[in-house]
C-alpha cells in the first residue's frame, strides 16, 4: 500500500495538513462515503506511526477494515483508492481557494449574479473591493483580481443602469491593461534572461509598441510595471548604471509587493548586471554584487523549495572573498550549510571551506579538503580543479603542478562534448598560461611582458585576476 500514489501523496503532508484533511474527509458535505472515511483513518494511523515495516499495511488487511466483504476484490479496492485520491485533490484545491479571499469574493459575485440575488449585490461588491485592498499578493495578479471584480460589478450593474449613466467600464479596462502590461513585461524579461543559453526564436506580439508606450507614459505609481521595465533595460544594456541604481531603490521600496518567485527573478537580474559590470573591469560593482547577494539572503528569495542551490552558495562565497569579506564568508559557510540539499551539502561545504583557506593563504589546508570532494557537477568540478592548480602554484610544487596541468587538460579534452565550448576554452587557456608563467625565469622581463599582454588581450580565460596578480609578483 505504501507504494501507491495515494499513500505517497499523503506522505508529503505535514501533520497539521493531515489533521485538516481529516476534517475534510469526515465532512458529509464533501464525502458521503463512510467507507472512505474509515479507509482514510487507517491510512492516517499508519502515516502518524513511526513503524517502517511495509508488511504492516497490506491491501487485504485494509480491505477488511472498511468493507463487510470477506473476499478481497482488487478492482474495487483500486476504485476506493482512486476515489479517496480524488477527495485529497479536492482538498488541495479548496485550500488554495481559501488562502486567497479574493478568489472567494469573485466566485461569490458570480453566484450572486447567476442567482440574481439583488439583496446581496451591494454587500458582496463592497466586500470584494475591501478584500482587494487587503490582498497581500500585489504582483500583476492583483490587477487581474481587480479586473475580475470590476467585470462582475459591470455585469451586475449594467442591467440596472440607464444608458446615460456612467458605468465602471473604464476601471474594468484599466485593471485589465495594467495586468496585461505587467505580465507581458515579466515574461519578456524571462525571455531575455534565457536568450544567452537558448537559441529558440519567439514571436512576441506588440512588445516594441508596449516598450515605447511605457517609455513615454508615467507608470511610477505602478511598481508591478515599472520594476519590470527597469529589469528589461538591464538585460538590454550593461552601459546604463543609472537604471541599475534606480532598480535597486525600487527593490528596496517595493519588494513586499512581489511573490518570492518573481522577486527572485528580479534580484537575479540585478545580480547578473553586477557580474557583467565587474567582468568589464568596474570594480565598484563587485561591492554592489556582494551587497545585492546579502540583501537577497535577508529577503530569503534565493531559496527554491526552502533550499539554497549549491551554485548560489558557491557564487556568494566567491563574491564575498573577492570583496575582502572573509570573516563574513566564514560565517556564511557555516550558517547556510543547513539550507543546502543533503545530496550536495558535504561536498559544497568542503569545497567552499577550501576556497576560504586558499584566500587566507592557508594552502596546506586546501589540498586535503579538495581530495575529499567528489563532484558530478561540472561547475564545482572545474572550480575545484582550478583551485587545486592555484594551490600547487602558490606552494611552489612545480612537479605536482605540471603533472596536474597535464591531467586537467586531458579532462577538458575528454569532456569536449559535455562542456559548453566557451567554458572549456576558458579553462584550457588557464592551463596554458599557468604552464607559461611557471616556466618563466625570474626577472625575464621580455617573457613576462609578453605573457602579460597576451592574458590581457585574451577574452576567454578563467581566473584572469589571479593570473595578473602572479604576473605582478614575477615583476617585483
Amino acid at each position: 500500500m505504501r507504494t501507491t500514489k495515494l499513500y505517497q501523496v499523503l506522505s508529503e503532508f505535514e501533520i497539521y495538513e493531515l489533521n485538516r484533511l481529516s476534517k475534510f474527509i469526515h465532512s458529509p458535505y464533501f464525502n458521503p462515503s463512510e467507507r472512505l472515511r474509515i479507509f482514510f483513518d487507517e491510512l492516517l494511523k499508519d502515516l502518524k506511526s513511526e513503524n517502517e515495516d511495509k508488511n504492516l499495511l497490506r491491501k487485504k488487511d485494509l480491505w477488511n477494515t472498511f468493507t463487510n466483504d470477506t473476499e478481497y476484490d482488487d478492482r474495487r479496492f483500486r476504485k476506493y483508492t482512486s476515489d479517496l485520491l480524488s477527495l485529497v485533490e479536492d482538498f488541495l484545491a479548496i485550500e488554495v481557494y481559501k488562502s486567497n479571499p479574493i478568489h472567494q469574493a469573485d466566485f461569490l459575485l458570480q453566484a450572486v449574479q447567476n442567482k440574481k440575488l439583488d439583496l446581496l449585490y451591494t454587500k458582496t461588491i463592497n466586500s470584494a473591493k475591501r478584500l482587494a485592498k487587503r490582498q497581500p499578493d500585489r504582483s500583476s495578479n492583483y490587477y487581474f483580481y481587480k479586473y475580475k471584480i470590476e467585470k462582475s460589478f459591470y455585469e451586475i450593474s449594467e442591467v440596472e443602469l440607464h444608458r446615460t449613466e456612467r458605468s465602471n467600464i473604464d476601471l474594468l479596462i484599466q485593471n485589465l491593461d495594467y495586468y496585461y502590461l505587467a505580465e507581458k513585461l515579466k515574461y519578456y524579461c524571462t525571455f531575455l534572461s534565457h536568450r544567452k543559453t537558448q537559441k529558440h526564436e519567439y514571436n512576441i506580439l506588440f512588445i516594441e509598441e508596449i516598450l515605447q508606450h511605457i517609455e513615454k507614459e508615467d507608470y511610477s505609481d505602478r511598481p508591478q510595471i515599472i520594476v519590470y521595465f527597469h529589469v528589461y533595460k538591464l538585460y538590454e544594456s550593461t552601459d546604463n548604471t543609472k537604471n541599475y541604481y534606480a532598480l535597486k531603490k525600487m527593490i528596496q521600496k517595493y519588494e513586499y509587493i512581489f511573490n518570492s518567485d518573481d522577486l527572485r527573478d528580479i534580484y537575479l537580474a540585478a545580480v547578473n548586471f553586477c557580474i557583467a559590470k565587474n567582468n568589464q573591469g568596474n570594480t565598484d560593482f563587485l561591492i554592489e554584487l556582494f551587497e545585492m547577494y546579502r540583501q537577497a539572503l535577508f529577503a530569503e528569495v534565493l531559496y527554491i523549495d526552502g533550499e539554497l542551490s549549491p551554485w548560489s552558495y558557491k557564487n556568494i562565497v566567491l563574491t564575498g572573498l573577492r570583496a575582502g569579506e572573509d570573516k563574513w564568508v566564514e560565517g556564511f559557510i557555516s550558517k547556510y550549510a543547513e539550507k543546502l540539499n543533503s545530496e550536495f551539502k558535504e561536498n559544497a561545504v568542503k569545497f567552499n571551506t577550501a576556497r576560504l583557506h586558499h584566500y587566507r593563504n592557508e594552502y596546506e589546508k586546501v589540498i586535503p579538503l579538495l581530495n575529499e570532494v567528489e563532484f558530478t557537477d561540472f561547475s564545482y568540478s572545474l572550480g575545484a580543479k582550478a583551485l587545486l592548480l592555484a594551490t600547487y602554484y602558490e606552494l611552489g610544487e612545480i612537479d605536482a603542478l605540471h603533472s596536474f596541468l597535464d591531467s586537467f587538460q586531458v579532462y577538458l579534452n575528454r569532456h569536449k562534448k559535455s562542456l559548453p565550448e566557451n567554458r572549456r576554452q576558458n579553462y584550457l587557456n588557464l592551463v596554458k598560461y599557468v604552464r607559461r608563467i611557471s616556466n618563466i625565469l625570474p626577472h625575464d622581463t621580455k617573457a613576462i611582458n609578453k605573457v602579460e599582454e597576451e592574458i590581457k588581450n585574451q577574452a576567454k580565460i578563467a581566473d584572469r585576476n589571479w593570473l595578473i596578480e602572479k604576473i605582478k609578483e614575477l615583476k617585483s
